[in-house]
């Protein structure tokens, strides 16, 4: 039994190590640089619907990467705190932003932040799901503990229940026919042995799948989860009032048409 504890354990740090080091990469800084500053639209949506609650209070961005949504919380407070567990993504966006209030801080240990710190705590672009099943509880645990009593939290999570999950989409995001089509389905082919490779680390539960998707070219090991699991997650670490919108930012209670989810929590008055 202990040599599968152990065994179990180990799995676990090594797909947080390989995900820090894909994230953690030169090459990621130069993703996030060319990434366009905008909100998906299931993000500007309910950001707007919650824009009235928000206004000027404490607002805390995790996962910022290279603050594609900084500007965006910065038109809604001023008193804002971004954070991200890479350091040369960090460097890159307080160079980017010139503000003081961006720091390398790791979501599953935020001892820096005293409790009930934030009203609103967002953590974008599914990065709750490349973190281990464990490091996801202590980061739910966390989030929770610097919410003060009302307090919301807004994330996505790749959604288990998509009809599309292990169909691989050639030419994402281009259009059929064209040279960046082709260029992106030989990419695909170049990257089957890396996706192979990281196959090995996947984990298939009852509540939830480990699985390296195309995302950044094969080199992540991304955590998925359906709505209704994804709620009782919430509910066990101490959320309540807990919505549930697809991709455009619709509200539902389960979905197999989006990609990833998102979902608004609130910390119940202790």
């Amino acid at each position: 039994m202990e040599s599968l504890f152990t065994r179990h354990v180990d799995d676990a740090n090594r797909k947080d190590d390989l995900n820090r080091k894909a994230f953690e990469s030169a090459r990621a800084v130069r993703f996030y640089d060319f990434s366009t500053p905008r909100l998906f639209e299931g993000e500007a949506t309910i950001l707007e619907s919650l824009r009235p609650a928000l206004k000027e209070k404490r607002l805390l961005d995790i996962g910022i990467g290279g603050g594609r949504t900084t500007p965006f919380l910065l038109e809604i407070s001023t008193d804002y705190t971004g954070i991200d567990y890479s350091a040369r993504l960090v460097a890159r966006a307080r160079d980017k932003f010139k503000i003081d209030s961006i720091f390398q801080c790791d979501v599953r240990d935020m001892r820096r932040f005293a409790d009930e710190t934030f009203d609103f705590a967002f953590f974008s672009f599914n990065g709750l799901d490349y973190v281990s099943h464990e490091g996801r509880i202590k980061a739910l645990a966390e989030i929770h503990r610097i919410l003060k009593s009302g307090g919301i939290y807004m994330f996505s999570a790749h959604n288990r229940s998509y009809r599309y999950l292990r169909e691989e989409p050639w030419g994402r995001g281009v259009a059929f026919g064209t040279l960046s089509f082709f260029k992106e389905c030989v990419w695909q082919v170049l990257l089957i042995p890396r996706h192979y490779w990281m196959r090995r680390f996947e984990v298939n539960k009852r509540n939830y799948a480990v699985l390296n998707d195309s995302a950044r070219r094969h080199s992540l090991l991304t955590y998925y989860i359906t709505a209704p699991a994804q709620v009782a997650q919430l509910r066990s670490t101490g959320f309540t009032a807990i919505d549930v919108y697809d991709a455009r930012g619709n509200p539902i209670e389960d979905d197999d048409s989006s990609p990833w989810i998102y979902y608004v929590a609130r910390k119940g008055p202790a």
